[in-house]
């Protein structure tokens, strides 16, 4: 694995165990301080979100589709900001949020289709990992800067798509490692979207 990320100075990167979304090290104390330990070559490794990475927020979305009904024009959005294809197909937009703060949610519409919102207590895999699939979690922008957002204006707008902006929490860390949760993969929480924390979402 080669972290992609690794000159980025403002995330807080942690290492997992090869080929999964699970900490290779107790991740909790680095929500508040950046990890200064070795990641080793074989390993994986995750961003976590929220203040300690500079208020990052990373949409994660699933349903590749889900996409060009959400954003008018994603091509722009990849030549502005970091966007992760995920291990299983799906994507991860990074974005600094400079709105009010926003919490950790999933947020699902009418057809059944969802969207994590991976904040504070979250974590995603990082580009350059390999998902337990086999796949390679690959940078699908021309940059690797993170724009701002106002990422609880985005939640709002997202009513217009038939969305539940309310959203519900992300299941627990431990149901997603274990793949009894689908859908949360790329994320911290553990999810699909790779985020294995409190309420991450790992894919």
């Amino acid at each position: 694995m080669v972290n992609l990320l690794y000159e980025n100075s403002m995330l807080c990167m942690i290492p997992c165990k090869p080929k999964t979304k699970i900490p290779a090290v107790p991740w909790k104390e680095y929500q508040t301080k950046k990890y200064l330990g070795i990641t080793y070559p074989e390993q994986n490794y995750a961003v976590i979100c929220g203040a300690i990475s500079g208020n990052l927020v990373v949409i994660d979305i699933d349903d590749p589709e889900l996409v060009n009904v959400i954003f008018k024009d994603f091509e722009g959005i990849k030549k502005n900001t970091l966007v992760v294809k995920t291990g299983s197909g799906g994507y991860h937009i990074y974005v600094i949020n400079k709105g009010v703060k926003i919490q950790t949610k999933r947020l699902d519409d009418k057809n059944r289709r969802h969207l994590d919102i991976q904040s504070e207590g979250c974590y995603v895999i990082g580009p350059g990992s390999i998902h337990p699939n086999g796949n390679k979690y690959e940078i699908i922008s021309s940059t690797l800067k993170i724009d701002e957002m106002d990422v609880s204006s985005f939640v709002q707008s997202l009513a217009t798509f038939g969305f539940d902006v309310e959203g519900s929490g992300l299941p627990p860390v431990q149901q997603i490692a274990k793949g009894v949760t689908a859908g949360n993969r790329n994320s911290g929480s553990a999810a699909d979207t790779d985020n294995p924390g409190k309420n991450s979402s790992q894919n």
